[in-house]
Order: C-alpha cells, then sequence, then structure tokens
C-alpha cells in the first residue's frame, strides 16, 4: 500500500491498472487510467524509487496491458484508444504506433524478450458484425509489421509466453489452448466441462506443470486443477 500510495502521489494522476517489472528487476513500468505510463528505478531489487526516469506518452484512453524488456530496452503497451505504442525505456522516446488491425481496443500483450516480437489481443465482441472481427491474436515484428493472426474458438481472457518465448498459452471460459508463437498456430487444446469455467493459471517456475483455478457457476465451487506440460502436448495429470 505505502509503494502504490507514492506512484500515485508524485506519477499518476489515476490508480495504476497494469504494471511490470524488467527481467533484472532494476525497473518497474506502471501504465495508468490516465492514458500514461511511468518507468521507475528498483534498487537493491526491492525499493522503488518514488520519482519516475521517464513519463512515456502517446495514449489517450486507459492503458489495458504492457511488455516490457531491459535487454532489448523497449515497452510495448496496449490501450483502449485502439493503439499499440513501442517506447524505449532508457530515453523515453516514442518509437513506433500500430493501430490494431480491425480498429479495436488492445485488451491483452505478450512481448517476446528474446526476438522483440509481440502478439495482441481484443475481444470487443460487441462492435463486431461478424464472429471472425474478434477474438483475434495478431503476431507483429519488433518494427510492428503483422506476421501472422489466429482466430481462438473461445474469448481469451489469460495469456502466458513460456520463458523461452516459443508458446503462448490462452485460456478463457472452459478452454485452454497451447499455440505456437512465431507462427500462431494450434499445438493443443484442452476443454473442461461446459459447466466449468476458467478464472485464472499459471505456470510452475520449470514450465512442467500448470495450475488451473476453474469455478463452476451452477454449484458456487471452485476447484484447482494440475496439468502436466510436455511439449508440445497438454495432459491432465
Amino acid at each position: 500500500d505505502r509503494v502504490v500510495s507514492r506512484l500515485l502521489l508524485w506519477c499518476h494522476k489515476k490508480p495504476i491498472s497494469v504494471f511490470s517489472f524488467t527481467e533484472d528487476m532494476c525497473k518497474i513500468v506502471t501504465g495508468s487510467f490516465d492514458s500514461t505510463l511511468a518507468v521507475f528505478r528498483v534498487r537493491n531489487y526491492e525499493e522503488i524509487l518514488p520519482h519516475p526516469i521517464h513519463i512515456l506518452r502517446g495514449h489517450v484512453m486507459e492503458i489495458t496491458c504492457l511488455g516490457v524488456s531491459s535487454d532489448l530496452g523497449i515497452c510495448v503497451s496496449g490501450s483502449l484508444d485502439k493503439k499499440v505504442m513501442v517506447h524505449n525505456i532508457d530515453t523515453g522516446m516514442l518509437l513506433r504506433v500500430i493501430t490494431h488491425p480491425e480498429n479495436k481496443a488492445v485488451h491483452h500483450l505478450a512481448l517476446s524478450k528474446n526476438s522483440g516480437k509481440f502478439v495482441v489481443y481484443s475481444y470487443d465482441r460487441h462492435s463486431a458484425d461478424r464472429e471472425e472481427d474478434y477474438n483475434n491474436l495478431y503476431l507483429f515484428s519488433p518494427n510492428g509489421k503483422m506476421l501472422h493472426k489466429y482466430h481462438s474458438t473461445f474469448y481469451i481472457s489469460n495469456m502466458l509466453l513460456s520463458q523461452d518465448g516459443e508458446y503462448l498459452l490462452v485460456s478463457g471460459e472452459n478452454s485452454i489452448s497451447l499455440v505456437h508463437f512465431h507462427t500462431l498456430t494450434l499445438v493443443h487444446k484442452t476443454e473442461l466441462p461446459v459447466k466449468w469455467t476458467i478464472a485464472c493459471f499459471c505456470v510452475g517456475e520449470d514450465e512442467k506443470c500448470l495450475w488451473l483455478v476453474a469455478e463452476n457457476a451452477e454449484s458456487d465451487q471452485s476447484r484447482v486443477l494440475m496439468y502436466t506440460l510436455d511439449k508440445p502436448h497438454i495432459e491432465i495429470a
């Protein structure tokens, strides 16, 4: 609570919506409902210095997602303003602006810290005339060129990129899929019984186990499920 209060007091004018640490834990980037991002230094891996070293501007609406890499020196951010922006976190300079291919708000983003490629996702189904106009993943090169598109058969609520940057896990409703990151091709898909929905998931540090929190709306119950990950397959443990 103390850290959040200091960041709000000396930087953002509205609450923080997203944040991410760099791989070396020396910087943290925050995104806010006020449409700005801020870069802070982290001292001794535990103390966030209260005054930002850069304020990253360009968006005009709430920041919804971001990815950051100290090795590449960039921050990639998505917003309700239908833009993806790439900033240099060392200089604060805006490097490029990408408009969502379907001109929709950006809700999720995954950045490969190895290649600089990134995936964006929008679930703005209420403004779509056709089913194929939403639930799409788009892969971009570091310079903003769209490389691939993947249409998901379900609404995506969570995305996680593997440590080696090769695979993307996406989940939503009662499904979870393993997608090859560089081609956006489906590797494997697992579905829970219809009455169960996936609330969230995480992967173990060795990336051999997948933990799911599933909820049953009918009985108001929750379960923690464990799957084993044996790339490229997902099997129930």
